[in-house]
């Protein structure tokens, strides 16, 4: 009896004994869902601050356009800013998606550019280019009237005039009203994970946008500006296509700013009060501008719960062994700094001239604009103190007909005539010509190109083994196809090209770092390869470098070695070996060949290509055929 009430005793004992390690486990528990509890009240606070998802919205805002047709907001001389308000209507669906209405009123102001400031402008708004018309004396440019057509100017006895005024002394004032429909897309759903019901602190949308314009518009004297030009143009309602890109930043709960900026092609090319003959659609507006966004939540009572994570019996894990073939030895390609860098510019001009006359003569055509564009190409090179220019060839260039001693003649004193015209005018140094007769491969590449059905007889003609002479009288028996040719290829075939060779500096390293993300097209491949080996390999920032590098060297064999290490570091060695294909088959491109076949199980291709690279003096072969085993 005495035993039973001892045995009774202890259990008691014990029992009561393990009630504080309960208790202990019990508070841990209570402790966890409590932290638990918190963290997920703090999320919830957070996110309360933003707007939860759908939501309406109105943006207030303002901006400022800039129009781009015959006249322009912004040129050389000026940029003229001008004020538009608008408002916006919108609703948000979800996350990645809203839908908005915008209206706006505003002005636009716009001058000529430097190309267009001879053009002339008459009374009722309608341009006439000056290569159409006659300074007074004679035509500027060549032109002989069909029978019985009209001609403006002076031509013989016929004096015919007109009321006109230059681009020059006039600017545009186009007042505009305009809706648009905008559908909103985000973009950081592309890079980002967001919240499905909620907005995010900052947000990056693209808007492409349908608009319904119409236009008041005018032309005014520039010096008197209260003188208007022209009549007044009030447009019917024109379409516009473009949109928007813009950065949400969210405030709070129930406001927000927006910063954007819009590019909007124009249907009406009359936006600006201006009529031409053009049939190029290539005008437009661009905007810059900033909202106040109010939003308009519905308030939603936020069922909050939660659970504890059922913690599962840990499995046992099952060892696998597999070989890693994308672990392989690989250094870095050495980079040689400090070399010369000889570059070469060409620019081609379509140089207008009168038949069988080798005078340059600014006024005719476009020749004013490819004489503007070759000055500002050289004191381009000119002004950059990293730039040595070496010499400046004008080639010259006649179109294969009529003999062949008068095109070689022809060519040659039209470059003189502009190696000249370039040293007196516009103070050329180290200037000398290169008459290069008859633009055979310009034609045959012109033929290539020409939308004509019947253009195959002379591309035969063009590409045969006859003398060029031959070529000639071949392709003047081809009657219409043959005139067809002259009038609408030959004319571009005489041409000239102004090819400057300079020398740019070599950079140290610090200088390649800087240059590569402000100026790469000066950096040589080896300042490139440098920049890049600044990076540890295989890292984002390496790969991001190499890229931009194929985009300038894209058949450098250095290059394209470290673009095949790349892919062949994710197993992607079919693609890796269709890049290795394109090089000569140097050390570092053999060892990596034989990375591919090894991770595409061709063990045989794999150590005769190692031992190939071994031979070549390629130290990571060594390495490679030691780690998979094909040293033996």
């Amino acid at each position: 009896m005495k035993i039973k009430k001892l045995s009774i005793l202890g259990i008691s004992l014990l029992f009561l004994s393990t009630i504080p390690t309960i208790a202990q486990q019990r508070n841990k528990v209570e402790k966890a869902v409590k932290a638990n509890l918190e963290q997920t009240n703090k999320k919830q606070l957070l996110s309360k601050k933003l707007a939860r998802i759908p939501y309406w919205y109105i943006n207030l805002g303002m901006e400022s356009p800039f129009m781009f047709g015959d006249m322009y907001s912004i040129t050389q001389d000026k940029v003229h800013f001008s004020l538009a308000p608008n408002i916006r209507l919108g609703y948000r669906f979800n996350s990645g998606f809203a839908l908005e209405i915008k209206a706006t009123y505003g002005q636009l102001i716009g001058t000529s550019i430097n190309s267009t400031k001879n053009f002339m402008l008459t009374t009722d708004g309608m341009t006439i280019y000056p290569y159409t018309l006659i300074d007074g004396s004679e035509y500027i440019n060549e032109f002989i009237p069909a029978e019985g057509e009209q001609v403006f100017g002076i031509w013989g006895n016929n004096n015919y005039g007109i009321t006109a005024a230059r681009y020059e002394s006039a600017f545009s004032k186009s007042r505009f009203m305009q809706v648009a429909v905008l559908a909103n897309f985000n973009l950081n759903r592309l890079i980002l994970d967001t919240p499905k019901t909620r907005e995010q602190r900052v947000s990056l949308f693209l808007k492409p946008a349908f608009y319904l314009n119409k236009y008041n518009a005018a032309i005014y004297n520039i010096k008197r500006r209260s003188q208007r030009l022209s009549p007044i143009y009030s447009s019917p309602i024109s379409i516009g296509l473009g949109g928007e890109l813009a950065l949400n930043i969210a405030l709070s709960k129930h406001f927000g700013i927006e910063l954007y900026s819009g590019l909007m092609w124009v249907s009406d090319q009359r936006f600006d009060g201006i009529q031409t003959v053009k049939m190029a659609k290539d005008d437009y507006i661009l905007s810059f501008g900033a909202n106040i966004q109010v939003k308009f939540n519905k308030k939603k009572k936020l069922r909050e719960s939660v659970q504890m994570a059922k913690i599962k019996p840990a499995e046992k894990a099952i060892f696998i062994p597999k070989q890693d073939n994308n672990n392989f030895a690989f250094s870095t390609i050495k980079a040689n700094l400090g070399q010369r860098k000889i570059k070469q510019i060409e620019e081609n001009a379509f140089f207008q001239y009168q038949v069988s006359n080798t005078s340059l003569k600014p006024n005719i055509g476009y020749n004013q604009i490819y004489l503007n564009k070759i000055d500002n190409l050289y004191r381009q090179l000119l002004n950059d103190k990293d730039i040595t220019i070496k010499s400046i060839v004008i080639e010259g260039y006649a179109s294969p007909e009529g003999r062949l001693k008068n095109n070689i003649a022809l060519a040659d004193n039209r470059a003189k005539a502009i190696v000249n015209y370039l040293k007196q005018s516009y103070n050329f140094k180290d200037i000398t010509f290169a008459g290069k007769g008859e633009n055979w491969e310009g034609l045959r590449k012109a033929l290539l190109n020409w939308d004509n059905k019947d253009k195959q007889v002379l591309i035969d003609i063009v590409n045969s083994d006859r003398t060029n002479e031959q070529k000639k009288i071949a392709l003047a028996k081809q009657g219409r196809i043959y005139k067809e040719a002259v009038k609408e290829l030959y004319p571009a075939l005489r041409m000239n090209t102004c090819v400057f060779n300079f020398e740019i500096k070599p950079y140290t390293i610090e200088q390649c770092v800087v240059k590569f993300n402000t100026e790469p097209q000066k950096l040589s491949a080896d300042e490139m390869l440098a920049v890049i080996n600044q990076s540890p390999i295989y890292s984002d920032e390496f790969i991001n470098k190499l890229n931009k590098a194929l985009r300038y060297f894209p058949s450098d064999e250095r290059f394209i070695c470290y673009k095949a290490a790349t892919l062949l570091k994710d197993n992607k060695a079919q693609e890796a070996l269709s890049l290795l294909q394109k090089t000569n088959s140097n050390a570092n491109s053999l060892n990596l060949m034989a990375v591919a076949y090894m991770q595409l199980g061709n063990k045989e291709k794999a150590k005769e290509l190692l031992l190939q690279a071994k031979k070549a003096g390629n130290i990571d072969a060594i390495d490679n055929l030691k780690s998979f085993g094909l040293d033996k």
